[in-house]
């Protein structure tokens, strides 16, 4: 029984630590052709279910190496997988009676945002304008997909401020300034209805700008006063026409934190209550609500939380890479301007995840009552068969020999169920943990820009061949 268990025994490391050899090519030695070495040698990450894990991960190191053609071909198969697979009933088959690792990875609710930004990022570096305004218009398609995936959508993250802000400087880029001026506006008021900063990030004066300058390009005086109004602009404040070339420059900062493993005990409540537990965590206790109706839909009738009354459930946490405070500053022309947080990838993901603790232990209630219901039948039918199949005339060694044989059976399936609980630790390891971005003027003719962070220094440059155009930089500090 112990040989059948080993390897599930070891396949109990963490997604981060199956992945250690590519991630350390990425993030310590900037070696991009060794990770992609070493990310398609990787079995694990092979594997049917982790497809888009793979699409991914390849092609953002391909962007950081500068190949954006190719970074593209990968962001788009990642893409269609996700228009393509949706959580079947097999999915979640696996994941209510192994562990949630074994269904086919989706990635996080924000992840294909970040899909679309790093695409456009591609397709602008590449000139391919027509189809960095596509990302653009699937960017509110994503929005609409989000927000009517929850029945309930406050106080959950239901809209992504940093691609609609994103959106409207596709838009800007484009010339098309009046859907520019309807993305920033939808930007802001995504961040105006948070109660205070949205995922880990105030709302940026450069968006605020944005918003008012457009509403006055386009005549909209009176929106362009209510939104002075409400930045708390004096009627005297300025909104330049830019009448000169312009860089929107963004810079990123370190890595997007990882997902562990932490086990918790689980307990019911000492009052008979079927369908409350009570999670104790750090001398907390927590009531979850648990439905039994909805589970006995998938198990039959016999399912019911009355079959455990203790129990261990493995749940995933995030543990924070990067964590420092550093404002990236951006040199050009001799004039110096300090860069706005944008994306806090950080906040968003502890954020999103803590949303949806109580749906992950409920899964996990509900994975550990069907394995209980599997080993109790399990010893069952094997104390049948042993009874059936015997061959001694003793009737009291028969039962005796049938029930041993029951509990083993019923011992090697706990064994399994034990080795086999685990939660699901995978996630985007190579997006940063901060977008930063700024607005600059360009000079006409040839721009020499410094990036500054910290002790860290990048100079690149870029042409202004034609007044008020928009181009976009990126660069991203370790």
């Amino acid at each position: 029984m112990v040989l059948l268990c080993i390897p599930f025994l070891f396949s109990c490391a963490t997604y981060h630590h199956k992945m250690s050899g590519y991630y350390k090519q990425v993030v310590r030695t900037n070696q991009y052709q060794d990770a992609l070495t070493a990310l398609d040698n990787n079995n694990y990450i092979q594997q049917s279910r982790n497809k888009f894990l793979y699409f991914i991960e390849k092609g953002t190191v391909l962007h950081l190496a500068h190949d954006y053609d190719s970074s593209n071909y990968f962001f788009n198969l990642a893409d269609a997988f996700l228009d393509i697979n949706k959580r079947s009933g097999a999915d979640v088959l696996k994941s209510l009676t192994i562990n949630p690792s074994m269904q086919k990875y989706l990635g996080e609710p924000f992840d294909p945002f970040l899909i679309h930004y790093y695409k456009s990022l591609n397709y602008l570096y590449l000139n391919k304008i027509d189809d960095a305004i596509v990302e653009a218009r699937r960017i509110s398609l994503r929005n609409k997909a989000l927000l009517d995936s929850y029945k309930n959508p406050k106080n959950v993250y239901a809209t992504d401020a940093f691609a609609t802000m994103l959106q409207g400087l596709l838009y800007e880029v484009a010339g098309d300034i009046n859907n520019a001026f309807i993305a920033y506006r939808n930007a802001a008021d995504i961040f105006l209805s948070a109660k205070s900063l949205y995922y880990g990030v105030a709302i940026p004066k450069q968006l605020k700008k944005d918003v008012i300058r457009t509403a006055s390009q386009m005549g909209f005086f009176d929106i362009a006063q209510q939104y002075r109004s409400k930045f708390g602009f004096s009627d005297t404040t300025l909104v330049d026409n830019k009448s000169f070339a312009e860089a929107i420059i963004f810079i990123e900062q370190g890595w997007a934190p990882i997902k562990s493993e932490q086990n918790f005990v689980l307990s019911r409540d000492g009052y008979g209550n079927s369908d409350f537990y009570y999670f104790d965590a750090s001398g907390n206790r927590i009531s979850v609500p648990f439905d039994n109706g909805f589970y006995r839909n998938m198990y039959g009738n016999s399912f019911s939380s009355k079959s455990v009354n203790v129990t261990r459930i493995a749940l995933p946490y995030y543990v924070v890479q990067t964590d420092h405070t550093i404002v990236p500053t951006v040199l050009v022309n001799s004039s110096l301007y300090t860069t706005e947080l944008a994306e806090n990838i950080n906040a968003l993901a502890l954020t999103t995840l803590q949303e949806r603790q109580l749906t992950e232990i409920a899964h996990a209630i509900a994975r550990q009552i069907a394995k209980k219901l599997i080993e109790r039948a399990s010893k069952e039918a094997a104390t049948a068969i042993a009874k059936s199949t015997s061959d001694s005339k003793d009737e009291k060694k028969k039962q005796e020999d049938a029930e041993m044989a029951g509990i083993i059976t019923s011992l090697a399936v706990n064994i399994f169920n034990t080795a086999t609980e685990k939660a699901d630790t995978r996630s985007w390891l190579t997006l940063p943990a901060y977008i930063n971005y700024v607005r600059v003027p360009l000079q006409e003719g040839s721009n020499s820009i410094e990036l500054l962070s910290g002790n860290e220094k990048k100079t690149i440059s870029c042409v202004a061949r034609v007044k008020q155009s928009v181009q976009v930089l990126h660069y991203r500090f370790k």
